[in-house]
C-alpha cells in the first residue's frame, strides 16, 4: 500500500487491501482514498471501504450490475429491486393461476354444451339434424380457438413467472433454536488476574493485565496488530501458560473459531463431523442442524476440506452451537478475514442468536455492530 501510495499512478488496482490490517491502519487507508484524486477499482467485501466508493459493480449468479453510489446506497437500492421483484413475482404468479383457471373453466363450458347437444340429439330435442352438424361445427371451431388462445396465454404467464424467478435472489436466513447456549446473567465466565506474559527474548507483551467475563457478556479485543490480541486467545484456551498472574474459566465448554475452524476433520463430511463430535447424536439430528444453518441435503454431505472460507466457518458454527453440549463461550479471531458479504451476514445472524458468551477479535466495525458487542477492551 505504501508503495502504491509512492508511486503517484493514474489509476489504482486494490484487492482485499484491508484484510489482516488493523483499525489504525484501516482508518488511514480509507483517509488516503478519500483524499486521493486517482482513480481507484477496488475489490473488497468490508463495508466502510465500501462506503468510501463512488459505485458499485456486483458480480452475481445472476449477472454484473451496477449501481451508481455507495455501500449503504448499493444496499438500500438493491433491497428495493428484490422487494419489486417479489411483488412482481406474486403478481405473476396470480396471472398464471387466473389464466389457467380461466382455460380451465373454458374447457368445462365446451364440455358442458357438447354434453346437453349430445343428450338433446339422443332425446330428439334437435329436429334439424343438418343444423345440428352446423352448430357442433362451429362449437368445435370456436373451441381450437380458445384453445390456441388459452395455450398462448398461459405461456406468456409462465415464461414472464419464469423470467421474474431467475432475477430474484434466494436468501436463505439462519434459523435454529439456540435457547440450550444460553449463560446466566451472573455466570462467572472468565477471571484473568495480575497476568504477566513475554514470548523470550522479547518484551512483555502484558503485566499486570485483568480481564473478567461474566453472563453473555460480548467482548471485543481491540488493538494494533502485534499487540497481543491473538496470544491472549491461546493464553485463555491455556495453550500458552502465563508466566505470573492467574486465568480461571468459569465454564466447562469453550470453542474456539478460528478462520479455518481446525476443530473440524477436513476428510469427513459434515454430518460425519457433527456425529464425531457429538456422539449421541441420530444421522437425523446432524442433518436437521446442519439445515438451519443453509446446509441442507447434499450440501450437508460435502466435505469440510472442500468447504470455502465462509462455508467453514458457518459450518463450525452450526456443529458447535446446535450440539448436544453447546458452547457456553466461542472465542473468535479474525473471522470475517476473505469472506464474501453473504458469508460474513450468515454468521452475524448465527451470532446474534447465540445466547452464550463471545470475546472476538476483529477490525471489522460493522460486524461488531451486528452482533451486538457489549463492550470492547483495547490493548
Amino acid at each position: 500500500l505504501a508503495k502504491s501510495i509512492l508511486a503517484k499512478a493514474d489509476f489504482i488496482l486494490l484487492d482485499e487491501p484491508t484484510n489482516n490490517l488493523d483499525y489504525e491502519s484501516k482508518c488511514l487507508l480509507l483517509e488516503w482514498i478519500r483524499k486521493c484524486n486517482n482513480g481507484f477499482l477496488v475489490v473488497s467485501h468490508d463495508r466502510a471501504l465500501l462506503n468510501s466508493m463512488d459505485e458499485i459493480i456486483e458480480m452475481t449468479s445472476k449477472g454484473i450490475f451496477h449501481y451508481g453510489g455507495h455501500y449503504d446506497f448499493y444496499e438500500a437500492e438493491k433491497n428495493l429491486q428484490q422487494e419489486s421483484l417479489k411483488h412482481q413475482l406474486e403478481e405473476a404468479k396470480r396471472q398464471l393461476k387466473q389464466v389457467s383457471s380461466s382455460a380451465q373453466s373454458s374447457r368445462e363450458k365446451h364440455e358442458q354444451r357438447y354434453k346437453k347437444g349430445r343428450d338433446d340429439h339422443r332425446s330428439g330435442r334437435q329436429p334439424d339434424r343438418k343444423l345440428a352438424g352446423a352448430m357442433k361445427n362451429k362449437s368445435g371451431q370456436t373451441e381450437a380457438r380458445n384453445k390456441i388462445v388459452s395455450e398462448q396465454r398461459i405461456k406468456q404467464a409462465s415464461n414472464a413467472l419464469k423470467i421474474t424467478k431467475s432475477q430474484l435472489e434466494i436468501k436463505e436466513t439462519i434459523r435454529a433454536d439456540l435457547s440450550a447456549t444460553h449463560v446466566p446473567a451472573g455466570k462467572n465466565v472468565i477471571a484473568i488476574e495480575n497476568l504477566w506474559f513475554a514470548y523470550p527474548s522479547q518484551p512483555p507483551l502484558f503485566s499486570n493485565f485483568h480481564l473478567s467475563l461474566t453472563g453473555p457478556e460480548r467482548v471485543a479485543i481491540l488493538g494494533k496488530n502485534g499487540i497481543g490480541k491473538s496470544t491472549l486467545i491461546q493464553l485463555i484456551l491455556g495453550h500458552l501458560k502465563p508466566q505470573q498472574g492467574k486465568i480461571q474459566c468459569g465454564v466447562h465448554f469453550i470453542r474456539f473459531l478460528d478462520q479455518n475452524c481446525n476443530f473440524l476433520i477436513p476428510n469427513l463430511s459434515l454430518v460425519e463431523n457433527f456425529k464425531h463430535l457429538n456422539p449421541t447424536a441420530t444421522t437425523q439430528n446432524a442433518y436437521a442442524a446442519l439445515a438451519s444453518m443453509q446446509f441442507r441435503n447434499v450440501l450437508a454431505e460435502k466435505k469440510v476440506g472442500d468447504l470455502s472460507g465462509g462455508e467453514r466457518i458457518r459450518a463450525g458454527l452450526a456443529i458447535s452451537l446446535l450440539s448436544n453440549i453447546p458452547p457456553q463461550l466461542i472465542l473468535l479471531d479474525e473471522p470475517t478475514n476473505h469472506l464474501d458479504l453473504r458469508s460474513i451476514k450468515a454468521i452475524e445472524e448465527a451470532l446474534f442468536c447465540y445466547q452464550g458468551a463471545i470475546i472476538v477479535i476483529t477490525h471489522d466495525v460493522n460486524f461488531l455492530e451486528n452482533i451486538n458487542i457489549t463492550r470492547s477492551v483495547t490493548l
